[in-house]
């Protein structure tokens, strides 16, 4: 009779086994708290990141919609198509603290818009100085005799003479505006077929030490944009001369000569089909309007804006050392009033 079998003995795991499963269940620990860091500063920035790319999207179509409105719906222009003055211009004019009639700038630009197309009219006779500027009330609309001008409004007084003032409206009655005591710099006639047009003027301009997209008007100064980097501005225009606006017969302005040929020279395209219209070239001459209404007739040739906008990142995504980190875009806008071609 055989003796009782044996079964093994279970053996424990061996140390290099437990050294083994210890390293494994530290790697997953590690690797498992690195995933909910990781998942963590991302849930952290992830409302940042979206509010950069929302800020980049309002800066774009703030500008765009300003540059593109410039001129749009503005009674006062040349009957051929053109413009009797630039619509948009490369510094802050008409607002609160202007730069130079002349002056250059890449990080700002001022637009001229319709502030109400009802507000317009023809100029009656002459005027100059603190001449109330009197309008042909018979041209304007049924039940209307003001033209639609209000007191408040900013009106524009240009004629084909490429020359402009733009003035505050004091008081209004049938058939003349009083601008109170800021005189024109221009004379204005009803022979140049000087025209008046209710107008907005806005500037844009970056303020680096605020780091802020901002918007000036005549009577204000505004935050548009929070966390901005850089704002560059560019001018592309025509390389062909312009030829309007076309002065009366017999009379010249700063584009027009007195026998009808253009006064600027022809230029050779250094930017696709355009030339980039850079500080030197829009502040050379020829020089248009008188005083703070002057500026460079080259402006007439303008047909591209290009704009290049950055914004910041992110807080946890900036270099200790500062520098650019930020979100950028460039893009383009048609001007739809500069100075139509011959």
């Amino acid at each position: 009779m055989s003796g009782p079998a044996f079964l093994p003995r279970e053996q424990g795991a061996t140390l290099l086994e437990l050294l083994l499963a210890t390293a494994l269940v530290l790697t997953g620990l590690a690797l498992g708290s690195g995933l909910i860091r990781l998942a963590a500063e991302a849930w952290r920035w992830q409302p940042e990141a979206a509010d950069q790319v929302q800020r980049l999207r309002v800066g774009v179509e703030t500008l765009s919609s300003a540059v593109a409105g410039a001129g749009a719906r503005l009674p006062g222009v040349d009957d051929e198509g053109g413009a009797y003055v630039p619509m948009i211009f490369p510094h802050l004019r008409g607002v609160t603290g202007p730069d130079g009639p002349l002056s250059v700038f890449t990080d700002r630009i001022t637009v001229v818009s319709s502030a109400s197309e009802e507000a317009s009219g023809h100029l009656a006779g002459v005027a100059q100085g603190l001449d109330p500027l009197r309008f042909e009330a018979s041209r304007c609309a049924p039940l209307a005799p003001t033209c639609g001008f209000q007191v408040g409004q900013r009106v524009m007084v240009a004629s084909r003479l490429a020359a402009a003032d733009i003035v505050d409206v004091a008081s209004v009655a049938s058939g003349a505006i009083d601008h109170g005591a800021v005189p024109l710099t221009e004379r204005y006639a009803s022979a140049e077929d000087a025209r008046l047009s209710a107008v907005e003027v806005r500037g844009y301009y970056f303020d680096a030490a605020l780091r802020q997209l901002r918007l000036r008007t005549a009577g204000t100064d505004m935050p548009v944009l929070d966390e901005v980097e850089g704002l560059e501005i560019r001018f592309l225009g025509e390389a062909r001369a312009p030829a309007r606006p076309r002065p009366p017969p017999g009379l010249a302005n700063c584009v027009v000569a007195a026998d009808g040929s253009p006064r600027l020279p022809d230029l050779v395209p250094d930017y696709g089909p355009f030339v980039h219209l850079d500080a030197a070239r829009l502040s050379d001459g020829p020089v248009c309007g008188t005083g703070v209404w002057r500026f460079d007739a080259d402006l007439f040739r303008v047909r591209l804006v290009r704009i290049t906008l950055r914004v910041a990142a992110p807080r946890g995504f900036r270099p200790a050392a500062g520098g650019l980190s930020g979100m950028g875009v460039t893009f383009d806008v048609l001007v739809r009033a500069a100075g139509r071609l011959g």
